[in-house]
């Protein structure tokens, strides 16, 4: 018979991954990542919701152009197996349409413009003081916690299966 301890911790290794690819499916759904060039010429990427023909970050609109969209695997850096094909488009700050790939030059009205022009209700938004809600659930900002916490238990896991282990092979030999 398996030991719970050994089947807890084989089951631990093969689910963790399988939950993790099934989080980060749900993360990029109807999303795309943007690329902002800034003023101080840095880049930051943003995962942002796609509303149709537009993207919000903040009060700024922006275009999705799909002349102008490239595949890229997200979130960078991570094993490939846990990354997930997304959309790509890259914009200078404050333009609301995308940059070439391969021409950066930039022409049109600026993302704050077409944000309110596209918006009815900007105005009173305005008056009220009106500010963009947290829109992340309560297990999505509890996830990172989580992670920790199965990594720590998966620590404690090997620990006590080495030591038991050890043990064995000290009986035996």
């Amino acid at each position: 018979m398996i030991p719970v301890d050994i089947l807890v911790m084989v089951l631990t290794i093969v689910f963790f991954p399988i939950c993790m690819i099934l989080v980060m499916r749900h993360k990029t759904v109807g999303k795309m990542v943007c690329f902002f060039l800034e003023k101080d010429k840095s880049i930051r990427a943003k995962l942002l919701t796609v509303e149709g023909d537009w993207v919000r970050l903040g009060k700024e609109t922006y275009q999705v152009v799909p002349e102008r969209v490239r595949l890229i695997k997200y979130p960078m850096g991570w094993p490939s197996i846990l990354q997930q094909t997304v959309p790509a488009s890259q914009y200078q700050r404050t333009k609301a349409t995308p940059l070439d790939w391969v021409d950066l030059s930039q022409k049109g009205a600026s993302a704050i413009e077409v944000g309110a022009v596209m918006e009815p209700t900007w105005f009173a938004h305005l008056v009220r003081g009106h500010q963009d809600q947290d829109k992340k659930t309560k297990l999505e900002k509890m996830f990172p916690l989580l992670a920790l916490a199965l990594g720590g238990l998966t620590l404690v896991m090997i620990y006590i299966l080495l030591t038991k282990l050890n043990a064995i092979s000290a009986i035996l030999g």
